[in-house]
């Protein structure tokens, strides 16, 4: 057993903007026959250890050039959540960084206290 992530994929036209759906795409077999295009578009596949993601993906890219793969991950640790993109056998990565505001005590002075039979004060925006 190794470091598991939850994989999802969604392949866009070369625009970058109009989602698609190539049946031709569905069959492509990834990670030594365990998954399939057609299950990582659908999110139907369990956290896995999926090492040679990056290969694979990228080898799919140059075999559909004129598509846009963009491979989602959310890791088995907090916060190893990324996002990869491929286009003819290139990609790039970044990953999410979490961005907590600074105490706005004014917002905090004017808002109505809290009670235990009030759970709808729990809403970022008012």
């Amino acid at each position: 057993m190794g470091y598991e992530t939850f994989y999802q994929l969604d392949i866009f036209e070369e625009d970058g903007t109009t989602l698609i759906n190539d049946p031709a795409l569905n069959d492509e077999i990834l990670d030594d026959g365990n998954l399939t295009v057609e299950l990582l578009l659908k999110s139907q596949v369990d956290p896995t250890t999926w090492y040679i993601h990056q290969e694979e993906m990228a080898a799919l890219s140059k075999k559909y050039p004129k598509y846009v793969f963009v491979l989602y991950g959310d890791g088995e640790e907090s916060g190893d959540i990324w996002e990869e993109c491929y286009l003819n056998g290139r990609f790039y990565c970044w990953e999410l960084k979490y961005v907590i505001p600074k105490v706005d005590v004014e917002k905090l002075k004017s808002s109505p206290a809290w009670t235990r039979d009030d759970w709808s004060l729990f809403t970022l925006e008012k």
